[in-house]
């Protein structure tokens, strides 16, 4: 697979140079119909794969991104139910910690009380992090030294009782390395937790995380705004390094690591891959080195896209017409109508408020394209799903 991977990739850069000698786009987009090799051998010079097993290890890729997209469906309706169980639960953690701050001055020698006042706050931090992984609109930018400590706050049991070590260099401790303040806090809190429980498996006392920088140096540009010109030029940036003392990764798992279902230790296997995707959001990744850390576990990677996947093609996200966007929504909801997940839909009405009031200047106006005529279709679907439902005294939440 290893050598097909590459095969793939050099066909792709092939294709690139090809296009730039012609005039053309270096990357396709959705409406792009050019699939074909421009017509000229020289798109498989160096390729180590025939065109038959290309389009095998194709079609193999597909299949797993398909496979994919199905379990991130099932896991996005979890996410739902879980956003609208947590606008409910916040208040009732809200009573639960006044409550407890009230034993707690009535009966400040009692440990019962002292005990129920920490296992409230523990379960207020933990809520929390059900939503931290979604991106934040704060656009605060903690350095990775801010980071640390409110990570640490998430373990504070396990350092306490010596069960876990957080090491961080000085390297670490000075470096510019700043990220979103939930994608930050997700990824460190992550491999935290990741390389604590592989080190508690592995019979391992103290488990140690440790937290390093690495500068690297590469080829940028400066802009000069009086003269509209770009110059070439040297510049460093840091890239954070994770690295444990547990087993380590299974030789030759790679970036399989970050797909969604991959768990060696029996979890969802949900963690690596929305690291990833929230690192990505905002221009950073995450990567898992090939070899071993000193300390003998793993060694992931955190930093700049372009500079720790720059085989990877980065598809511009093409602009989708509202109706379209609107069509698609509803065809989820009629999903969710159908399989008796009422509260969620309803939850979502704006969408239908909308994708109506357009449907509706449509019908009177006339369709003027295909896409017009999708979303008329699309309406009265949902409007059929709700007429077809039958009521339901409560909310079903969906299952992960």
């Amino acid at each position: 697979m290893e050598r097909l991977r590459k095969a793939a990739l050099k066909l792709r850069r092939n294709r690139r140079d090809l296009r730039i000698e012609r005039g053309l786009a270096t990357t396709m987009t959705a409406l792009d119909d050019d699939y074909v090799p421009l017509g000229d051998d020289a798109v498989f010079a160096g390729v180590d794969a025939t065109p038959e097993e290309l389009v095998l290890y194709s079609e193999n890729q597909l299949n797993r991104e398909r496979a994919k997209i199905g379990l991130l469906t099932k896991w996005a309706l979890a996410g739902l139910a879980t956003e609208m169980t947590m606008h409910e639960t916040n208040g009732l953690l809200s009573a639960l910690r006044y409550d407890a701050e009230h034993f707690a001055s009535t009966y400040p020698q009692d440990k019962r009380v002292a005990g129920l006042k920490w296992t409230v706050k523990r379960l207020d931090d933990d809520f929390s992090f059900l939503s931290r992984f979604k991106q934040s609109t704060s656009g605060y930018y903690p350095k990775a030294a801010q980071a640390i400590e409110m990570v640490k706050h998430e373990f504070t049991r396990a350092l306490g009782n010596g069960d876990l070590v957080i090491e961080t260099t000085d390297a670490f401790l000075k470096s510019d390395f700043a990220a979103e303040s939930r994608a930050l806090l997700s990824v460190f809190s992550n491999l935290v937790r990741n390389g604590y429980q592989w080190a508690y498996n592995a019979g391992k006392k103290p488990a140690v995380v440790r937290f390093d920088v690495q500068t690297v140096e590469y080829m940028g540009e400066d802009y000069d705004e009086e003269t509209d010109t770009s110059t070439p030029v040297l510049k460093r940036k840091d890239i954070v390094i994770v690295a444990d003392n547990g087993p380590g990764v299974r030789p030759g798992m790679g970036d399989s690591v970050f797909d969604p279902s991959i768990s060696g230790r029996g979890s969802a296997g949900i963690g690596l891959h929305l690291c990833r995707a929230v690192l990505e959001a905002g221009g950073n990744t995450i990567v898992l080195s090939d070899e071993k850390s000193e300390l003998g576990g793993a060694v992931f990677k955190i930093g700049g896209y372009s500079l720790l996947r720059p085989d990877q093609v980065r598809t511009p996200k093409a602009s989708r017409p509202r109706e379209a966007e609107l069509a698609d929504a509803l065809d989820s909801m009629v999903e969710l109508v159908r399989e008796g997940f009422n509260a969620e839909a309803a939850d979502l009405s704006d969408v239908y408020e909308e994708a109506a009031g357009l449907a509706m200047r449509i019908r009177l106006r006339g369709s003027e394209s295909p896409l017009d005529e999708r979303l008329v279709d699309a309406v009265d679907a949902f409007d059929e799903a709700v007429r077809s439902a039958r009521p339901i005294t409560g909310p079903k939440l969906p299952s992960p």
